[in-house]
């Protein structure tokens, strides 16, 4: 962090550079006032060889390679400064290119490898000391400079300045050496590692803030047990936060909170601030904080994306306000992660209809730029004059098994009603859910199925394609329940993963195809693909309509799954699960509105198929459908009150627990564990270790020691050769392979005894090389 008094504090750096001229001229003559300011733009981070390296090095391979760069999120990319040749009379560029990776401020860095290593295994080495330097750099650019262009042969020839020297004084290396902490503080145990984050609760508020996000079992549950989630909790690591750990080795025990300060008045919270506290005793060091007095307050909005190192308690957070889905198409477009699990218990027996482009009945998804078809039914889809998916990502989701419906084909078997909805339904108003497959009738869906047979004349009762299936309800049993027509039971449910509501669902069958159980309103897909077309005969014309019409596709079960968009607006009226009978009553009205406000609630859809030669619930099925989706308000408008508290008017407000996170100090099994792993290195030793720092030095080192304990060194035969008192919190000593009279040893075998009071003591035998003195280094 930069401290209070750097003039980077809170990276807001900022000067005036007096050699760039006030004004300048486009290339039409219009004056332009010139931006004299360079402004802090991101960091750099290298591996240096030796703690004599300083900045002025760091063009220098021999002595300085990037380990990570960093920057502000922009449009700032690559920059190149130029300096003047005096011999070469032109401009040519400095060492040190920077490529900006645009993805936002970082102050937390894991590094694993040693760059200066020879050799494919890289990785570090514990006991020995690396060396770092952090530098930040600033930015302007008032105008383009190209050395291949006469117009722009005045423009800024240094677009980045890196720091010159730190708040305390010059750029210096710091050293780190990696090591195993167990022997400290009378044994120590970690049970984190850096980038580990704690289980979240949602108390208020909703968004995932880009992150990959999933329910602890135990919530989950409460959707069956209490009918809603009040307060989810999320495992570790998949939370809606980004709070990790950042050093293990201070992690406390303690709950926090994180709540968003945000404007009661204002309907989004853009630009709220956070601020974290503790919301029970907790103990920092030689510090103790009752309930609600250790307090952290965000440097940044949540606009800016910025890591806010708390080191008091090991932990660092990141939180950045997004976009939603389909607000960045040519940025991921807001698809984050999708994947289908199966229970341990079974094999995978579902598998889908895998989206492939052309003109084909296999062509459901309308992802990316695809125009001209015949008729332009097989085009993708277009949101005004802009592609809704350009760069295919929402094909990608489970192999191009599941889509959002506004992207999904409404052409002949197509699953979506019309081109009106798949346009209503906003890639905007996709959330993550979770669609769960399973056997446990008590956790079954009651719900419309939907006719997915395009010529009325072979539905069963004239049924037109997305209305009700005009078949008589049934029970979970697949028998008539005397209820009406066109209710069934999917086998298991949809949750929303930002919100914790259940959600409502629907499936489709063709009810022509009785062979593939697509007449008996149960969900059970078949594995075919293709087949006969019985006694139809198509229009010969048509060859378009000749291959939808051999599609069986195992049925044609389509799952639908409906987002809760009551209220947001006079036709957006769908609440969270109501057991289908909102969605019914529009189906069953069957006029064009009804429909409309219907389908558009729709949010995703699927392509299922069975495995060849499965059978249905072999094992449980859980699809996982992640996108990203900003921090938003919690206000539900159907009345279901998910949330027990109204603390924070509906505005994000989280909490976390670290005790499974915390290190453990004073450990006495852990002691228990210390001596055997005390050791030398390297051993044996032939004239070499890499911890020697010249040709005149020989070192062994010996490691994993605690703090206290009493190192002694004997010849085979018992006589003393050296020994050594430690009393610091190093976790090592270097022998310098002499005696207590500074003489170097001779080669052969040593015994090394080591004491730990209160634990024990354990014998090491080593043995060691010597080589000849190197008189040609005087």
């Amino acid at each position: 962090n930069n401290k209070r008094g750097s003039n980077n504090f809170n990276q807001a750096y900022e000067e005036i550079d007096f050699r760039i001229p006030e004004l300048n001229y486009a290339l039409n003559g219009d004056t332009v006032i010139n931006d004299r300011r360079y402004k802090f733009q991101g960091y750099l981070i290298y591996q240096v060889k030796n703690g004599e390296t300083g900045p002025e090095d760091l063009g220098d391979p021999d002595k300085a390679r990037l380990v990570a760069q960093c920057d502000i999120k922009d449009s700032v990319t690559d920059l190149i400064n130029f300096r003047f040749n005096e011999e070469l009379q032109v401009n040519v560029p400095e060492d040190i290119v920077i490529r900006g990776s645009n993805k936002g401020i970082l102050n937390s860095f894991r590094v694993t490898e040693d760059r200066f290593a020879q050799g494919a295994d890289r990785a570090l080495v514990n006991h020995k000391p690396y060396y770092f330097i952090a530098i930040a750099y600033g930015f302007n650019e008032f105008k383009k400079y190209d050395p291949f262009d006469p117009h722009f042969l005045d423009g800024q020839t240094m677009p980045y300045l890196l720091s010159r020297k730190s708040l305390t004084g010059s750029i210096r290396a710091y050293k780190g050496t990696p090591h195993n902490p167990a022997p400290l503080n009378g044994g120590t145990r970690v049970n984190a590692k850096f980038g580990d984050m704690p289980m979240i609760t949602r108390i208020e508020g909703q968004g995932n803030g880009g992150m990959d996000i999933e329910f602890t079992s135990e919530s989950e549950a409460k959707l069956f047990t209490d009918g809603k989630i009040d307060a989810p909790q999320y495992n570790k690591n998949k939370g809606p936060l980004n709070v990790k750990v950042i050093d293990p080795l201070n992690v406390p025990k303690g709950d926090f909170e994180i709540i968003f300060n945000a404007n009661v008045n204002v309907a989004n919270v853009d630009n709220a601030s956070w601020t974290l506290s503790n919301l029970s005793t907790l103990v920092v060091g030689n510090n103790t904080y009752e309930k609600g007095k250790f307090i952290v307050k965000s440097d940044t909005t949540i606009k800016i994306r910025n890591e806010q190192l708390i080191p008091e308690i090991g932990m660092s957070v990141l939180i950045e306000q997004i976009k939603f889905p389909g607000a960045a198409p040519l940025e991921g477009n807001g698809a984050l992660e999708s994947s289908i699990v199966f229970s341990s218990s079974g094999r995978g027996w579902l598998t889908g209809v895998a989206n492939r482009d052309g003109e084909t009945p296999e062509n459901w998804i309308r992802s990316g730029t695809t125009t001209g078809t015949t008729n332009g039914v097989y085009d993708d889809f277009k949101e005004g004059n802009n592609w809704k998916d350009p760069k295919s990502n929402y094909e990608q989701m489970i192999g191009g098994t599941w889509a959002p419906y506004s992207l999904s084909s409404h052409h002949l078997i197509g699953p979506a009603f019309d081109n009106i909805t798949v346009g209503l339904a906003k890639l905007r108003a996709l959330k993550s859910v979770d669609v769960v497959i399973t056997s446990d009738k008590t956790k079954w869906t009651r719900c419309p199925i939907i006719e997915n047979q395009f010529d009325v004349a072979l539905a069963i009762g004239g049924a037109k394609k997305n209305f009700l299936r005009k078949s008589p309800s049934v029970d979970q049993e697949g028998k008539p329940d005397g209820t009406g027509t066109g209710m069934g039971w999917f086998p298991g449910y949809a949750v929303c993963l930002e919100t914790g509501e259940r959600l409502n669902m629907a499936f489709s069958e063709d009810s022509w195809l009785s062979s593939d159980n697509g007449n008996d309103m149960i969900w059970n897909p078949t594995s075919s693909r293709y087949g006969t077309m019985g006694t139809v005969t198509p229009n010969p014309d048509n060859s378009d309509e000749v291959r939808n019409r051999a599609a069986r596709f195992g049925g044609k079960h389509f799952i639908y799954v409906f987002d809760n968009n009551k209220g947001k607006s006079s036709t957006e009226v769908m609440p969270a699960y109501d057991k289908g009978k909102t969605l019914y009553d529009l189906l069953e009205s069957g006029t064009p509105p009804n429909m409309r406000t219907a389908w558009r609630s729709c949010m995703w859809v699927g392509f299922p198929l069975l495995e060849e030669d499965a059978k249905m619930f072999e094992s449980e099925v859980r699809v996982k459908l992640r996108v990203e989706r900003p921090y938003e308000k919690y206000i539900d408008a159907q009345g279901l009150s998910l949330t027990s508290s109204n603390r924070n008017n509906g505005a994000p407000l989280y909490s976390f627990n670290l005790n499974d996170l915390a290190v453990v100090k004073g450990d006495a099994s852990v002691m228990d564990t210390v001596l055997t792993m005390l050791n030398v290195v390297p051993n044996p030793y032939y004239a070499y270790s890499g911890y020697e720092v010249n040709q005149l030095d020989n070192r062994v080192r010996i490691i994993n020691l605690p703090e206290e304990c009493t190192v002694t060194i004997y010849t085979i035969n018992g006589t003393l050769i050296r020994q050594f008192k430690k009393g610091d919190s190093s976790t090592s000593i270097d022998w310098d392979l002499k005696n207590h009279v500074n003489i170097p040893i001779a080669g052969g075998v040593y015994l090394i005894h080591i004491n730990v009071p209160n634990v024990g003591e354990r014998v090491l035998k080593w043995f060691g090389v010597m080589r000849p003195i190197d008189l040609d280094s005087f």
